[in-house]
């Protein structure tokens, strides 16, 4: 029996250490679990003409109540990055999904290389989901 238990023991002890752990991968990055949202996309473009577009989503499960979604767009100058004025928002929903779309006329600030802050506070059971970071563009 007791030769048993032992053999036994190793077994396990094998199987445990034989075994990989995996986590999810997309595109070659581990993506976070959530309380409150499935996925974010964020898309900053400017166009020939200056335009730029911010267009912002999230897709979140049947317990998110709503976001706070913050945004503005910047220059880079040689003193750090600068806020564009009127590139500004704050929007608010209260659905499980939504999508955010803003433009602005960067023509009169003059060509170079611009980026968009963002920031998700997506609401619903557990902790909210705080979801931020950047996205660059030149004109």
């Amino acid at each position: 029996m007791k030769r048993f238990l032992t053999l036994s023991l190793v077994v396990l002890m094998l199987c445990t250490i034989i075994i990989p752990v995996s986590a999810a991968n997309y595109d070659d990055q581990v993506m976070p679990c959530y309380n409150n949202v499935l996925t974010v996309n964020r898309e900053f473009q400017i166009s020939e003409d200056g335009v730029g577009t911010v267009t912002l989503n999230y897709i979140g499960y049947a317990t998110t109540t709503g976001a706070t979604i913050t945004s503005k767009v910047q220059k880079s100058t040689t003193s750090g990055w600068q806020d564009v004025t009127g590139a500004a928002w704050t929007d608010e929903t209260s659905t499980i999904y939504a999508t955010i779309n803003h433009t602005v006329d960067l023509t009169g600030t003059g060509t170079g290389t611009y980026r968009l802050v963002y920031e998700f506070e997506i609401r619903g059971s557990g902790a909210a989901d705080e979801i931020s970071g950047t996205v660059e563009a030149t004109y």
